[in-house]
């Protein structure tokens, strides 16, 4: 052991004082109390509520951000959006039409004198 080590080990101990004691418990006890009754949120925040606070709000903008930036759905679609979408179907279904009808006169039409042979022709 060192000299200090020594010199500590010669001293007698003093006794607090009784009214050092009896505030110093009293204001341990009412701490304790107040302790008690706090919620339990607060425990939890208590080492860095700044930090904590900064994260909620984090969190609050993306949701917003997320709210803000979403796709519409089907039932959400603008009036013009939906008639537009049955235009361009209708069109469609009009050009498929188009394009069978001509695929038929192409085929029933009878073929210029030209190209007939001489079993075809008419006598």
């Amino acid at each position: 052991m060192n000299e200090f080590e020594n010199e500590l080990k010669k001293q007698t101990l003093r006794r607090v004082p009784e009214h050092w004691r009896a505030q110093i418990l009293a204001q341990a006890s009412a701490e304790g109390r107040m302790h008690r009754h706090e919620p339990w949120w607060t425990a939890l925040l208590w080492p860095s509520p700044k930090a904590w606070g900064t994260l909620a709000a984090a969190w609050a903008v993306m949701i917003m951000f997320s709210i803000a930036t979403r796709e519409r759905t089907v039932s959400e679609e603008a009036p013009q959006a939906t008639q537009i979408r049955m235009a361009v179907e209708e069109k469609r279904r009009l050009q498929a039409e188009i394009e069978e009808a001509s695929m038929r006169v192409q085929v029933d039409s009878p073929k210029p004198r030209s190209e007939m042979t001489l079993r075809n022709k008419p006598v």
